[in-house]
Parts: C-alpha cells; structure tokens; sequence
C-alpha cells in the first residue's frame, strides 16, 4: 500500500511507514465527511510537518541550485528559515516597460512588475507558491520615486546585484545558451533610463526602458 504522506510504497503488515513512520492503522470511516475531517485534522498537518523535516535535512546554503518547476534557481542568501533566490539564467525577454508615462516611471508602476507578480507568479506550481514569501522590496535607488512596494516576485536593485554577484564574471547569465543582458529594477530616473547587466556582467544605467531584447531573473524569499 501506498503512504498517505510520503507516498512510500509499504506492506499492510507494517504497523507503519519505514520513511516517515506514519500509520493510518486501516482506519474506515462511516461517512465521508468523517474521512474528510481526517484528512484535514491529520493527513495535511502530518504531510506539511514531514515536507518541513525533509527541506531543513537539505540544509540549503548560499549558491547551491535549486529545481521548482520549469526553473532552476541560485540561492543568493539564507536567513533563519528562509532564502532569497533568482533564475538561474535568463526566463525570457521582455520591456521594463509597455509604454507607461516615462516621466513618473517607477518600479511601482512599471508593466514588468505587474507581469512578475501575476502572469508569471500563477505560472509557478501550486506547492511553490505558497512558500513564497511577501516582501517590502526597498526602491531607495529611484530618488523622488523611491516608494517601496510590496512584492512576491521581484527584480534585483543594483544594490543587491553588487552584493550576492561581486564581479562582473558573476553577473553574466545566458538566454537560449547564449549571453544576454538582463533588468535591474533600479532606475536612472534623472534621464529616464532603465539599468541592465550587459552581456560581458557590467551594470548599464542608460538603457531605453521600451527595450524588448532584455532578459528578466525573477528573484523571491522562498519560506524554508
């Protein structure tokens, strides 16, 4: 018989699981909603603590890479029980922009943050999602429009780009397996400009927002 937690294959005549130790001891419910209450009361609590147990064994630590979906992701930094992470490479192309009124253009406004957090964040699976963290994302960078947003999915600041990838080799990430330059979040709003790594890892800040050859890295806090 099949675990309902782990989904270990065991024999009926085990008392319980050998992986997880779980045991529904050839529980039969009268009714269905009986089964249904112990699927919630026991079942799911049960599951959710041995999936912590099991992600806290891995220990993941900074620079490791990680597999959810259709993606793999590089551990920028762990803190007590959770991890910022980003693509590992470049997801696709997109403009910072879509044609908002560059004279306020901010991160707050701008079309590639609205796609991250909900065309792209819905595309990620379910069990995913929901450890995903909310964030006060920090906009100091962006001077009169430095308002600070509240965000699930979100793109690196040129500060963050300097601290978890300190050389320029660091920064180069690849699109198709070819190198790709990719946004920053952060603005040059005093010439109304985005900023980019570039193909060769260099920070550009006078980059035409409406660019459509530029690479996006989602990053996120993952809860642990």
């Amino acid at each position: 018989m099949k675990c309902l937690i782990c989904e270990t294959q065991y024999n009926e005549s085990d008392q319980q699981c050998r992986i997880c130790g779980f045991s529904d001891s050839g529980k039969i419910f009268p009714t269905e909603e009986d089964a249904k209450y112990f699927h919630a009361t026991v079942i799911i609590p049960y599951r959710e603590r041995w999936k912590k147990k099991k992600r806290a064994e891995k220990k993941i630590q900074i620079d490791d890479i990680i597999t959810f979906g259709r993606h793999r992701w590089q551990v920028l930094d762990v803190q007590d029980d959770k991890a910022l992470i980003i693509t590992k490479n470049i997801i696709g192309k997109r403009p910072y922009s879509m044609g908002e009124d560059l004279r306020h253009i901010s991160w707050k406004t701008c079309s590639l943050r609205t796609y991250l957090n909900s065309e792209f964040l819905m595309k990620l699976k379910e069990d995913f999602r929901i450890r995903i963290e909310t964030t006060n994302v920090k906009n100091n960078h962006q001077l009169k429009y430095n308002e600070n947003t509240i965000d699930t999915v979100f793109l690196l600041s040129i500060e963050e780009a300097k601290k978890y990838f300190n050389t320029n080799s660091l920064r180069i990430a690849t699109y198709q397996q070819k190198n790709c330059n990719w946004w920053l979040r952060s603005l040059n709003i005093e010439n109304r400009m985005g900023v980019q790594i570039s193909t060769w890892g260099t920070i550009q800040d006078n980059c035409n927002l409406l660019d459509h050859n530029c690479g996006i890295r989602p990053a996120l806090w993952l809860n642990l």
